[in-house]
């Protein structure tokens, strides 16, 4: 259960809360296992406001540090608070101003700690948590917040949200003494050059009842505002219970060093640790469920394969069983096979070739074939050498240059990785134009062949007579020469003949 130790000048007393509120406890009922949260009411406490050049990381740390040590040399309860983020995005990210906080008050303070076996949240101070309040942001931006107590009157004030003067004055519970009070403290800041010395009205909240204090801070100048919400349908009996519920959720401003919080530093990297290793406890089981899963699924996929494979082979026994019971091995099967898929399936057909060569050379009711041979190729076997040695070494008009180094077919043609390259034959054709045709004429017959024969899907011209044609044209250009029927040799493969017109050519 949460404990508040509020200390003033008064001396100690510990606090708990029940569901009527905060209540006094007995010091005698806190126990060493109880937390205990601090909360300051003393004179010394104090706000500076300082000056911050335009440092980023570490240097600003050590920049501030250094202020804090030179300021409040004689205590550890010191702090910077938070700066409300404001202006321009270098003016958020570094601050041009901080406002430095210490409670200059170290004995008192050390010596409740010291008495107080208790692990310890923190030390909080009322003058730093008023200036907490989250209502105070619907507020003025220039603003005093007064607290009545049995003789005493805390005044803080904001300046830009930003709190910069903090007292604790004696006081009596007249409220023309509190009106004289906090006019007072307005000059100081006057004096001070904290505010302009103008007709500016300067607006009064007070935490508590305010309604015969109105009357007195009208007459000085001072304007007493309502109190937002939650607060503006009921004021509080006591405001120290607000200020006791903002200390118990441990806010910013914390003033004990870090050595008088140990216990309770070291509870929380406990807790964090016990955090970690459950997330590793939750990770290594989500990995061992993804692996067994993953097992469990592997084992189903090989017994799904082993079945399939028993079906297979079992598929297979009946298959011999009946070639033994026609009286053909099985491997002759097996050879049979393979000699139709890559002997007669794979290789392309004989009718559809003539067919498609013959409506590529279709030219007049003159021209004729007068020769066709056709072979298939081995896989590695080099297309048309005989043919166009043969040409080289006659000298005949229709040789052509010399065969290329690779007969496969411009059209492209898919493959499967693994495959056997598809079958080719080897084509050797002769063909006569008519003898009626002058040079240039036949040179044109013979060249529009070629081109017919190039358009035919699946075909590679190896040796093609159409240069040489061309060339005899210099030399009878004006008299009717027949010459030898020029002949074309080229490849086919499988699935790349159709029976079908041909581009540039005649039906």
């Amino acid at each position: 259960m949460k404990t508040i130790l509020h200390l003033d000048a008064s001396g100690q007393t510990f606090w708990q809360k029940d569901k009527t509120g905060w209540r006094p406890l007995a010091s005698e009922k806190v126990t060493a296992n109880d937390l205990i949260f601090v909360v300051t009411d003393f004179a010394e406490e104090i706000f500076a406001e300082v000056k911050v050049p335009r440092l980023f990381g570490r240097d600003r740390s050590d920049f501030i540090e250094r202020q804090l040590q030179s300021r409040f040399p004689d205590t550890p309860f010191r702090t910077v608070l938070k700066t409300p983020s404001t202006g321009k995005l270098l003016d958020r990210l570094a601050p041009p101003q901080q406002v430095l906080f210490a409670v200059d008050s170290a004995a008192r303070v050390n010596l409740a700690l010291d008495t107080n076996p208790s692990m310890l949240a923190g030390v909080w101070a009322s003058s730093a948590l008023i200036a907490q309040l989250r209502c105070i942001e619907t507020l003025h931006h220039d603003i005093f917040v007064v607290v009545p107590g049995n003789g005493t009157l805390r005044i803080v004030f904001l300046r830009d949200r930003r709190p910069v003067l903090a007292r604790l004055a004696p006081c009596s519970n007249k409220p023309s003494d509190q009106a004289a009070e906090v006019v007072r403290t307005l000059r100081h800041l006057e004096n001070t050059r904290v505010v302009e010395r103008s007709q500016q009205r300067y607006p009064v909240w007070v935490l508590g009842h305010a309604d015969t204090l109105i009357a007195p801070l009208v007459n000085q100048g001072l304007d007493v505002v309502s109190s937002p919400a939650p607060w503006n349908h009921g004021q509080p009996v006591d405001w120290r219970s607000v200020i006791f519920d903002l200390a118990s959720t441990a806010p910013s401003a914390q003033l004990a060093p870090s050595g008088r919080r140990t216990r309770v530093l070291g509870n929380k990297l406990r807790l964090a640790s016990y955090g970690a290793a459950s997330l590793c406890l939750v990770a290594a089981g989500w990995t061992t469920a993804q692996n067994v899963n993953g097992g469990w699924l592997a084992r189903k996929a090989n017994a799904r394969e082993q079945t399939e494979l028993a079906g297979i082979n079992a598929n297979l026994a009946k298959v011999e069983q009946r070639l033994d019971e026609v009286g053909v091995s099985p491997d002759l099967v097996r050879q049979a096979v393979a000699l139709d898929l890559n002997e007669i399936v794979g290789s392309p057909g004989l009718s559809e070739s003539i067919s498609a060569i013959s409506l590529a050379t279709a030219m007049d009711s003159k021209s004729r074939f007068t020769r066709y041979e056709s072979r298939s190729l081995a896989d590695e076997e080099t297309a048309c050498a005989k043919a166009a040695k043969d040409s080289a070494v006659t000298g005949s008009p229709s040789t052509t240059e010399a065969a290329p180094t690779s007969d496969l077919p411009t059209t492209t043609h898919t493959s499967v990785p693994g495959a056997k390259p598809p079958r080719r034959i080897e084509i050797l054709v002769e063909f006569l134009p008519s003898e009626s045709l002058m040079p240039r004429e036949r040179a044109r017959s013979i060249a529009k062949v070629s081109k017919n024969l190039q358009n035919i899907p699946g075909v590679t011209l190896v040796v093609d007579p159409a240069k040489a044609a061309a060339n005899g044209i210099l030399s009878n250009s004006s008299q009717h020469i027949a010459g030898p029927a020029p002949a074309w040799c080229l490849t086919l493969i499988k699935n790349g003949v159709q029976v079908q017109q041909v581009k540039g050519g005649t039906s």
